[in-house]
């Protein structure tokens, strides 16, 4: 629901740049469906942590056939401050 949500809210103005930090992806990849279709000249922004660099690893999360994970990603630190 964020997508449309920030969808709406943008209506009447242009929208240049979406930011937000990653997590599980959840909420980049469920904007980012929304914003490629309703607001295409928007850049994504996407920040991370240091200390979990799930992104910048570079190493790919393995999903099973029911599209859930295999196992968590080798960098997920939980909660690691």
């Amino acid at each position: 629901t964020t997508g449309p949500e920030i969808v709406e809210q943008f209506s009447d103005k242009p929208l240049d740049y979406f930011f937000t930090g990653y997590g599980t992806g959840g909420t980049l990849n469920g904007v980012a469906k929304v914003l490629r279709k309703e607001s295409p000249h928007t850049k994504i922004v996407v920040c991370e942590p240091d200390n979990a660099p799930l992104l910048y690893s570079g190493l790919k999360t393995e999903y099973k056939e029911d599209g859930s994970f295999k196992e968590p990603h080798p960098i997920w630190r939980p909660h690691l401050l």
